[in-house]
């Protein structure tokens, strides 16, 4: 039987800091998060994948990332669970964002656990 896993979109977690360049550089903090939950089947994938070797796997996972004024990202670094670090970086780095006025540095929280 395969175990899907819960991945808890933890926006309100978000660091101030980020929150407020967010706001210098005319980012919604919503359009963030859409764009993120648009695309959070990347980050459960990675989840799941370790999730098979690993059926006790939980826990959190801080992205950092700056979205370019193009809408793509760069420097992308996960930190938090070594198992799908890795692969959370590749994720948030195939997603695209609107374009907008400048550069944005981000730090975006998961947490990830099985479904009970």
């Amino acid at each position: 039987m395969r175990r899907t896993a819960l991945v808890a979109v933890v926006a309100a977690a978000a660091t101030l800091a980020a929150a407020a360049r967010i706001a210098e550089a005319h980012l919604d903090p919503n359009v963030i998060r859409r764009v993120i939950r648009k695309d959070l089947a990347k980050f459960t994938a990675c989840y799941e994948q370790a999730l098979a070797t690993d059926p006790a796997l939980e826990g959190s996972v801080s992205v950092s990332f700056k979205i370019l004024a193009d809408g793509t990202v760069a420097e992308a670094s996960a930190k938090g669970m070594p198992a799908i670090d890795a692969c959370i970086e590749r994720a948030v780095s195939a997603v695209v964002f609107p374009k907008m006025r400048s550069v944005v540095q981000v730090t975006y929280p998961f947490v990830f656990r099985p479904a009970r």
